[in-house]
């Protein structure tokens, strides 16, 4: 953080300068440190960004990706994920699944089980890929029985 804040006084150019802020912001909220200003940052982002499925997307994927290293996202989980749902729609039919699994895992960060089955389930049944789908498949089955659901029976696809 040091470092960090270092560079953010010494920065010539403010791409510079806003590059080192969001550094700065990202270290706070690994180190468990994130406070108010650290999350207004973080949901001025997520505003910046929206109508940009993609985006989005990416922004919650690096969301995800602090909260399954250990860092505490508070509130940018639920954010995120209704970012990611007011999105799905206008994003391209292909990133869906990707879209749907973010939510799922999201939903399972914030202890939500019913709703990461649902997101997780709309994951795989946005696909007709069945690579696709036996990626996806395997969290689903995990979800649905740490919420304690019984498993369906998969449906078998023909190879391709």
């Amino acid at each position: 953080l040091k470092v960090a804040d270092e560079q953010i006084k010494s920065a010539t150019i403010e791409p510079m300068r806003q590059q080192w802020v969001a550094i700065r912001h990202s270290l706070r909220m690994s180190a468990g440190m994130m406070d108010e200003e650290d999350l207004a940052f973080f949901r001025s982002q997520l505003a910046s960004i929206k109508g940009d499925p993609y985006s989005i997307y990416r922004f919650g994927y690096s969301i995800l990706s602090q909260a399954q290293q250990g860092a505490d996202i508070g509130p940018l989980g639920k954010d995120v994920i209704a970012a990611l749902t007011a999105e799905i729609e206008a994003a391209d039919p292909e990133m869906h699944p990707a879209i749907y699994n973010t939510i799922a895992r999201l939903h399972d960060f914030e202890g939500n089980l019913s709703e990461a089955v649902k997101a997780q389930q709309a994951a795989v049944d946005s696909t007709e890929d069945p690579r696709i789908k036996r990626r996806l498949t395997p969290l689903l089955e995990e979800l649905r029985e740490k919420a304690g659901e019984p498993a369906e029976a998969a449906e078998e696809e023909p190879e391709k």
